[in-house]
């Protein structure tokens, strides 16, 4: 098995974790693996549909996300059209995912715990082709964040990498804090988001928040537009 740190982190700056959107991210490794043949990401737009797929992941192997066998699996699946996922999730983006299916004659369960960020890959002329990113399961089946749609986000954080990293925001879901108030990412307009009062003392939550999201405010740009006093009043670093 082969290990490296991650030094570096980059979240795509629109990623919304409640409705998994731009559910992208890209790793820095301190060192690079050597004698491993990397699949290619896809270069070029293309759904698939009907298309025998490989997906890869080191998650768990039972429903209760409890059991972790520490091995590398891999997987059939069946890439299929917008229908399926679009029917049982009215959310679901054909342009930025991808939905799958189990082919029937393999006893593959599908995505698993841990599995978030693993490959799908395609086959073409002998090399593998990396066309999605595990994102979520919804109704038996596997939804992957489409590659290609990224590819000019992911090029341009290769060639120029940020000086730190780039994280969502912290797990409240705080754009900003004044006075213990969170901003809360409850609306897409940004004139409609409303504020929930934080459950411990201003003092320990904004203290939080400056030790562990420095970022936060640069990855919400609404934040500048409806509150920008409050990303000075904190002390956030802007990372944009």
């Amino acid at each position: 098995m082969h290990t490296s740190q991650v030094d570096l982190i980059a979240v795509h700056p629109s990623y919304e974790d409640t409705m998994l959107t731009n559910d992208i991210a890209l790793l820095h490794l301190a060192r690079p693996f050597e004698g491993i043949q990397l699949a290619k990401l896809e270069n070029r737009s293309g759904y698939h549909t009907g298309s025998f797929a490989l997906m890869a992941g080191w998650g768990s192997v039972d429903e209760q996300c409890e059991v972790y066998e520490g091995l590398l699996r891999e997987g059939e699946k069946i890439i299929v059209g917008e229908g399926p996922c679009s029917s049982a999730d009215q959310f679901f983006n054909w342009n930025a995912k991808i939905c799958t299916a189990r082919p029937a004659d393999t006893s593959t369960s599908g995505a698993g715990c841990g599995d978030s960020g693993g490959p799908l890959m395609i086959e073409e002329d002998g090399e593998y082709i990396q066309v999605g990113v595990v994102s979520y399961s919804y109704s038996g089946r596997d939804v992957f964040t489409r590659v290609y749609t990224y590819m000019r986000w992911i090029s341009d954080v290769i060639a120029t990498p940020p000086d730190i990293s780039v994280l969502p925001p912290p797990l409240c879901h705080g754009a900003c804090c004044d006075n213990a108030d969170y901003l809360y990412l409850s609306s897409l307009d940004c004139n409609s988001w409303a504020f929930d009062e934080c459950e411990a003392s201003e003092e320990t939550q904004t203290a939080w928040l400056l030790g562990n999201c420095t970022a936060t405010c640069g990855l919400c740009p609404a934040c500048a537009t409806t509150n920008a006093g409050c990303c000075d009043a904190t002390a956030f670093v802007d990372s944009q």
